[in-house]
């Protein structure tokens, strides 16, 4: 009875251990894919150079941040 009720715990202690690191796998993914998808053809059509580096700017730090959880 102890074993089982031990083994329960340490299987629920496990799941809510790993339980973040899916979501912050999948949310890495979407970033990643949105930015070399959507953001970076709009960025290389346009003429503004100012809105490219800014963009560039901002979404790096984000990027690079997921890619260490991926």
């Amino acid at each position: 009875m102890h074993q089982s009720i031990r083994a329960l715990l340490v299987a629920a202690i496990l799941i809510a251990m790993t339980g973040c690191s899916s979501i912050y796998r999948t949310t890495g993914w979407f970033a990643y894919d949105y930015s070399e998808s959507y953001a970076m053809p709009y960025v290389m059509k346009t003429d503004d150079t100012e809105m490219g580096c800014a963009m560039s700017e901002a979404m790096t730090p984000m990027l690079l941040s997921f890619s260490e959880l991926t």
